[in-house]
């Protein structure tokens, strides 16, 4: 496979843009590699949301990965690829993630085996401290996806309620 990223410009609209790149290419990149691994030929299926953000990105980047988001259970607010992490996709329930790609206070990329090697991505998007998060929960079992779908979406939601004011 070969890879060219092209389409450069001077403004800086490109900064905020060429910076994002990393971070995308990253996870895009492994979720290549775990599609073909473990999925190949099977429909994806997207739950996906994106919510602005007015505040300090590494405030929200611990608060997300922390107890209080009431995502992670029992967060600290600081995880490195390989660690273990609870989740609560759904209300009452929670699944376990392996962190798989972390850029710290930009992208973080989780696989969920028991829903099928599940993917999500959360991504700060922009490079200033006004920014919206992306969150791509990739699922491969159309049952699992229709079940998921709105708890995932309000889950991703209740972590913005619970920013601190």
């Amino acid at each position: 496979m070969r890879f060219v990223q092209s389409a450069f410009d001077a403004s800086e609209a490109w900064d905020d843009l060429f910076d994002g790149t990393e971070t995308g290419w990253t996870y895009f990149l492994y979720n290549l590699r775990v599609y073909l691994e473990k999925h190949l030929g099977r429909v994806r299926r997207m739950i996906s949301d994106r919510i602005p953000v007015d505040m300090l990105r590494q405030k929200f980047w611990r608060h997300l990965l922390s107890g209080a988001a009431g995502f992670v259970v029992g967060g600290s607010g600081v995880v490195k690829v390989g660690d273990w992490v609870e989740l609560k996709l759904s209300e009452p329930a929670t699944v376990r993630a392996v962190v798989e790609v972390v850029v710290e206070g930009h992208g973080l990329g989780l696989r969920i085996a028991e829903l099928s090697d599940a993917l999500l991505f959360i991504e700060l998007e922009g490079k200033s401290d006004q920014f919206h998060v992306g969150y791509w929960l990739s699922v491969y079992d159309e049952d699992q996806a229709r079940k998921l779908d709105s708890p995932a979406r309000q889950a991703f939601r209740r972590i913005h309620e619970s920013l601190p004011q």
